[in-house]
């Protein structure tokens, strides 16, 4: 039973930051596989980890030395808790949100008038079909002989 709850602990919550569950993810633009996959990437942490163990402290970037020192001060601060990028509703998200939206009204208006110009191509070679047939008419109604119904007096 405790192996059950385990394993559905593990696919719906976030395993770098435990107190992320799947459900924060709803209605967001980023999934919460997404969000596992990239943000908060077990392997990517532990490649982190193995890094600042196995490299020469001299050649340590500023997070580096950061993460470093936490690890000797047994400091967990530098793990995110209850935070991800793709959470933080800030400026650019709605900036983001509002390009796509706007993209996609775009692509919609696009295909509108791909639409509407297709159908006014087709009423022009309509009208150029009628405005032939009207000439046909008018040409073969000049060549046939014209009876004069008015006969002049004797």
């Amino acid at each position: 039973m405790s192996l059950k709850i385990t394993s559905n602990s593990l696919v719906d919550r976030d395993f770098i930051n435990r107190g992320l569950e799947r459900d924060k993810f709803d209605n967001k633009t980023v999934s919460f596989e997404e969000h596992i996959k990239s943000e908060h990437n077990m392997w990517h942490y532990l490649y982190f980890l193995v890094l600042v163990k196995v490299k020469d402290p001299t050649e340590y970037t500023g997070p580096e030395s950061y993460v470093a020192q936490m690890i000797v001060e047994k400091n967990l601060d530098w793990f995110p808790r209850m935070r991800a990028m793709s959470l933080v509703s800030n400026e650019g998200d709605n900036e983001q949100n509002e390009i796509r939206n706007l993209q996609e009204k775009l692509e919609s208006t696009m295909s509108l008038v791909k639409q509407l110009s297709g159908q006014l191509a087709e009423l022009k070679e309509q009208m150029t079909e009628q405005r032939k047939n009207k000439q046909r008419l008018g040409f073969l109604g000049s060549n046939t002989p014209h009876v004069n119904h008015h006969m002049p007096p004797h």
